[in-house]
């Protein structure tokens, strides 16, 4: 024992200090994420703006894009993103056939989805709040956002049933 060297290996969980910090809403709709955002705006008094930059993610050679809005609300020391959780991305297929006819070469066009937490897929938008605290009323905020007519549900989401790697999606 005297040649080895003890090591010490700390392992830490992002979801535990991820979780302290922000509160994260999963919300099934059918609007276009502007109509949402613009409901929630109305219905919460906040300002939530359209980035100009998408969240990109390269999976399987395809690219997805996530749109998102963000509000910095200063008096309260929050930062409000509203983010698109499935990206819907058309890729031409060419098939050909052993047959010299005129149907020979087809292209067929494929629809793909990809989801920015796949855990939460059944879900349109993410909310993600950060810098809440033991204060902030989680609650309320759920009722506010289930009063928007075409929210169909609303979920307060935990960060322990989500993937590391996903969880890491939601940094900026």
């Amino acid at each position: 024992m005297e040649g080895q060297k003890a090591k010490n290996i700390i392992k830490l969980n992002l979801a535990d200090s991820y979780s302290d910090e922000k509160t994260l809403l999963a919300i099934q709709s059918n609007l276009e994420d502007y109509r949402l955002a613009f409901f929630i705006n109305t219905n919460l008094h906040l300002q939530l703006c359209k980035e100009k930059k998408d969240i990109s993610l390269n999976n399987k050679q395809i690219e997805s894009r996530f749109g998102h809005y963000l509000y910095e609300d200063e008096d309260n020391y929050l930062t409000w993103r509203l983010i698109d959780n499935h990206s819907t991305s058309s890729e031409k297929k060419a098939e050909t056939t052993s047959t010299n006819d005129l149907f020979s070469q087809m292209e067929e066009n494929i629809e793909l989805t990809s989801f920015l937490i796949p855990e939460l897929k059944r879900f349109d938008y993410l909310l993600v709040i950060e810098e809440t605290d033991d204060f902030f009323d989680t609650e309320n905020l759920i009722t506010h956002i289930e009063n928007i007519p075409q929210v169909s549900a609303v979920y307060l989401a935990d960060w322990e049933n989500l993937k590391q790697e996903h969880i890491e999606r939601l940094y900026f």
